[in-house]
């Protein structure tokens, strides 16, 4: 993003989350490292029962999700009224920013026709700008999953481009969240400030430490700064040799009680506290710009919860 967006991405994050550190006197060479910010997916099936501690560690919340419309329209049928109050009733609550996702797996059917249409892309993005305005979010996650050949990366390039400059003077945020193999044209990158990066669902052991150092590093690769890069990280497990079946960590917890330093129980692998703490100074120490949970309705509650042991290895020395 140019220098414009970017002190606007600060001054953002400075009302929106308390982050105020970036030009303030610093003491130590510590000091000087950004905050690691920390966003987490609440999906609409989810949004009603969950409740978060006061202060659960959440820098930017992505409500899960509306559908886009071949014309550019936005289907908010899975998001109804109470669903985004509920949600807005969270961001008030932990002072984070708050963002519609758009798309997700088998709900981004429409994009394809949309983003090669130039009247289509420039409804769409007026109609997430008031959106935006009228409902009290702060930006749009696009979860194309996923454009399946060049051209229709370069017309998601495209997409983007057209809500960037649309976003720009409204002071809205956009993010995209991306699978690890995926390669899209420079430009995409470059309309984005945040990539939401899907690094779990691997064959195998889905979410390894291992994996995610070699995620992150094909994005850095293809020259995105690392700034912009937020490392997902799962709030679930799954079986390796039975990959549909998964338990959320909630779930895992009251089965098999596994312990903190573990990563497998019952078949299932998963990133247990000591994993993801890894994995969080692993984004602090490399400069990237967050760490992306899905999803937060997954976690378990209390002491136990894989929230409050990011922020813990996020805010500790």
């Amino acid at each position: 993003m140019n220098r414009f967006r970017a002190l606007l991405w600060l001054a953002v994050l400075a009302w929106g989350c308390g982050w105020g550190r970036a030009n303030a006197p610093v003491d130590t060479e510590e000091e000087t490292m950004p905050r690691v910010l920390v966003t987490g997916y609440l999906p609409d099936y989810r949004v009603a029962d969950y409740a978060p501690a006061a202060k659960a560690g959440i820098d930017v919340l992505v409500l899960f999700s509306a559908e886009a419309t071949v014309a550019g329209g936005l289907d908010l049928s899975r998001l109804p009224g109470p669903a985004r109050e509920r949600a807005r009733q969270i961001k008030m609550q932990q002072g984070c920013l708050l963002l519609l996702s758009v798309g997700g797996w088998d709900r981004s059917a429409a994009f394809p026709a949309l983003a090669a249409d130039a009247a289509a892309r420039g409804r769409f993005a007026a109609g997430l700008v008031e959106f935006c305005r009228e409902e009290g979010f702060d930006g749009v996650d696009l979860d194309w999953e996923h454009p399946k050949d060049q051209r229709e990366g370069e017309d998601f390039a495209l997409l983007l481009g057209e809500i960037s400059r649309a976003f720009a003077p409204a002071g809205l945020q956009l993010s995209s969240a991306l699978a690890p193999w995926q390669d899209l044209p420079a430009a995409a990158y470059q309309h984005l400030d945040r990539i939401h990066l899907m690094s779990y669902d691997n064959p195998g052991r889905h979410s390894t430490y291992e994996a995610a150092v070699a995620d992150v590093q094909r994005l850095l690769d293809r020259g995105v700064p690392a700034a912009k890069i937020w490392l997902g990280v799962p709030f679930y497990g799954r079986k390796p040799e039975a990959f549909d079946q998964a338990l959320t960590y909630a779930q895992l917890l009251a089965q098999f009680n596994p312990d903190p330093e573990v990563d497998e129980a019952g078949g299932y692998y998963f990133n247990g506290p000591r994993t993801l703490q890894r994995k969080a100074r692993f984004a602090r120490d490399g400069g990237l710009g967050g760490i992306m949970v899905w999803e937060l309705g997954q976690d378990a509650a209390g002491e136990q919860s894989l929230l409050r042991a990011l922020s813990q290895a996020l805010n500790s020395p």
